[in-house]
């Protein structure tokens, strides 16, 4: 089985047989996995991973391929994730590198964490912790996560409900979606408390219709419910002043980018609907269908 997990070796780069024969695998697989993510390169490892290169091709050839520990922690990562709650004995290995140097390799195992959602005694505490990570990624991987253990979760909606004022729109719409799922009374006390709770009523109402670029099971046509719904919320919601912020909090992230003069919601590669912005505030909106 190891040969398996030595053959993800090259950085970054996950081989897809490996990750299916590992996966097939199963819960026979934790042990190995587990023992992956902590593999460190010494000093032997480090003088070879810099000669192999340098090496005559002749010689290389002859010769295996460097091990990358870093890239065999972030591939035994990823076939945890994969592996969803019958990763749950490799829960304490994956908390453990919460603390790598790698942000990605820390973003992959609060992921995994998420996706596995089980033991929140341990993992939400230890999830938490990211919240404030350096990394912005790793940070909202850490909300995301976070919201997977719905009510298990309470003891991070204080840190949630902070998040709500975040500087960064997209945060502020994890923390909310994260919210939704652990304790939706606290979201609508907040609401009421600052004055929104007209917005957290239209993500009720049209959250879960109105899918933005890829995720929306639209790409490469319109089907006429999404449209339905962000027409009915675009009639119910006058969005002429109201910041971009706030469409991010309603809607979600703009698929397409957002910058200065306008942000773009695409619904799917033909159907699009133009913000445009001025100070930050929405002066027009402009929908654009494409035949």
């Amino acid at each position: 089985m190891s040969f398996w997990v030595y053959s993800l070796r090259e950085p970054f780069i996950a081989s897809g047989d490996a990750l299916l024969v590992l996966q097939n695998f199963g819960t026979n697989a934790m042990p190995i996995l587990s023992k992956a993510i902590e593999q460190q390169d010494g000093p032997a490892r480090k003088f070879y991973q810099r000669m192999w290169p340098k090496a005559p091709e002749w010689v290389q050839r002859r010769l295996p391929r460097p091990v990358y520990a870093e890239a065999v922690r972030q591939n035994a990562v990823l076939m945890l994730y994969m592996m969803g709650t019958n990763a749950r004995p490799a829960i304490p290995a994956l908390i453990a590198v919460l603390n790598d140097r790698n942000p990605e390799i820390r973003r992959l195992s609060t992921d995994a964490l998420g996706h596995i959602h089980q033991e929140p005694a341990v993992a939400v505490p230890a999830i938490m912790r990211l919240v404030s990570d350096a990394d912005n990624n790793v940070r909202e991987s850490a909300v995301f996560a976070l919201g997977m253990f719905d009510g298990e979760a309470k003891v991070a909606v204080p840190n949630l409900l902070e998040l709500l004022s975040n500087r960064n729109p997209e945060m502020r719409m994890l923390a909310a979606d994260a919210l939704d799922r652990i304790d939706h009374e606290a979201l609508k006390t907040w609401a009421i408390k600052e004055g929104k709770l007209n917005l957290v009523s239209l993500r009720e109402k049209y959250r879960g219709k109105i899918k933005l670029g890829t995720n929306a099971n639209t790409w490469g046509s319109v089907t006429s419910n999404c449209v339905e719904a962000m027409e009915a919320m675009l009639h119910e919601w006058d969005t002429i002043g109201a910041s971009i912020e706030d469409i991010v909090f309603v809607i979600g992230v703009p698929a397409q980018g957002s910058g200065s003069k306008m942000v773009i919601c695409r619904l799917s590669d033909k159907c699009f609907y133009d913000f445009h912005l001025e100070n930050g505030k929405v002066t027009k909106l402009e929908r654009v269908f494409l035949k």
